[in-house]
């Protein structure tokens, strides 16, 4: 990786992808990827993912200067993704997305986990209320009638986004992570046992799309993001 210090984040906008460019994409991928992919139930949670997985060969061919062709991409039995080459170089890999966009992350010497949620497809909070914190749940009720479903959207992306990157889940028990949203995003109960200094980011990628980003490292200097917003067609020209 150009530095070891950097964790990349790149996302796209996939409601203007074609179908011939997510059929050239398919063709990038692992038959092990593909057969994950395809037990996917919804046609555009397919089209997304494979969209991803393309994208982060692109985003390791950039930042690290081998094509993305020489790693093979893996899942830990914890569904954490990684990718190797034949060599030994490792790197860590997280995925989310939701209808219109896709995004993908990775870092060499982090653990690394990315959520990304619309706040625009709104659900009864009331259903996840089993999953919030009393404080959280006080961060929600006091936003702005119009601003309530985008505070537990945040609150909701960085609880995956954290327990992406240790592996876990829902598993984790969402009850037990508290998130304090201003000034910054933080955990305030993180999970113990796991041996890293965390940070954590959240980055309005568009109106009313939230990302999330979570980070693990052994020492306390923070890992630099380096966040990039690739254009559909871009894809194609660079996959030619």
């Amino acid at each position: 990786m150009k530095s070891d210090a950097l964790a990349y984040i790149w996302f796209l906008y996939t409601a203007d992808v074609d179908c011939e460019t997510v059929r050239i994409c398919e063709k990038l991928l692992q038959k092990d990827e593909l057969e994950r992919i395809y037990k996917l139930r919804q046609c555009n949670d397919r089209k997304n993912s494979i969209l991803g997985h393309a994208l982060a060969r692109l985003c390791i061919h950039d930042s690290i200067g081998i094509k993305g062709s020489q790693w093979k991409f893996f899942c830990k039995p914890t569904n954490q993704p990684y990718a190797m080459t034949d060599h030994g170089e490792k790197i860590q890999l997280s995925f989310s997305h939701c209808a219109r966009w896709v995004a993908v992350a990775i870092s060499a010497n982090s653990l690394i986990g990315i959520d990304l949620e619309t706040a625009d497809q709104k659900q009864n909070i009331s259903l996840f209320r089993e999953t919030l914190t009393s404080e959280e749940i006080v961060q929600i009720s006091n936003s702005h009638e119009e601003n309530k479903y985008s505070t537990f959207v945040r609150i909701w992306t960085m609880k995956e986004a954290y327990s992406k990157a240790l592996g876990l889940g829902l598993s984790i028990g969402f009850h037990n992570l508290n998130i304090q949203l201003k000034p910054k995003p933080i955990i305030t109960f993180p999970y113990r046992g796991c041996g890293q200094i965390w940070s954590y980011h959240q980055n309005e990628i568009s109106a009313g799309v939230w990302l999330a980003i979570a980070i693990g490292h052994a020492t306390p200097k923070r890992p630099r993001l380096v966040m990039r917003e690739i254009e559909h067609t871009a894809i194609l020209k660079r996959l030619m």
